[in-house]
């Protein structure tokens, strides 16, 4: 079992493994870990990732920001190397952005229909079914 922590507390995010090993961690509510007491207050959507290195057992923060914070959040892997990530912001609607790696950007916010508890499916070709 790792003893390892993140750098900020969250719940309701959501984690990639990436081909290198590392995993993403996206969103999720949050708020200072001070205040984790188990009340229902479920604190903001947020923007922020962090990647976790098996080698070293760290938890390091992502350098740039979702255009969207996201709370609810699902993530996947896509064939293309960015990851497609959906979930619930402040307000209560659904967006969705896709994250490169490659280029540590966010790209292609769009609010839908609103939902709560989403998930998203997968073809075996991997295209995106809602």
């Amino acid at each position: 079992m790792l003893n390892c922590k993140m750098n900020i507390g969250r719940q309701h995010h959501a984690s990639v493994c990436l081909p290198d090993g590392k995993i993403i961690t996206f969103g999720g509510s949050i708020r200072p870990r001070s205040s984790w007491d188990g009340s229902m207050d479920m604190g903001y959507a947020s923007n922020t990732y962090e990647i976790f290195d098996p080698a070293s057992k760290l938890f390091t923060m992502g350098d740039s920001r979702m255009l969207v914070g996201k709370t609810n959040v699902s993530a996947c892997l896509m064939k293309n190397g960015r990851i497609f990530i959906i979930g619930t912001n402040a307000s209560g609607s659904v967006c969705f952005e896709e994250y490169d790696s490659g280029t540590d950007s966010f790209h292609n916010s769009t609010v839908f229909h609103n939902r709560l508890f989403h998930q998203h499916v997968w073809t075996i070709s991997m295209e995106r079914c809602f």
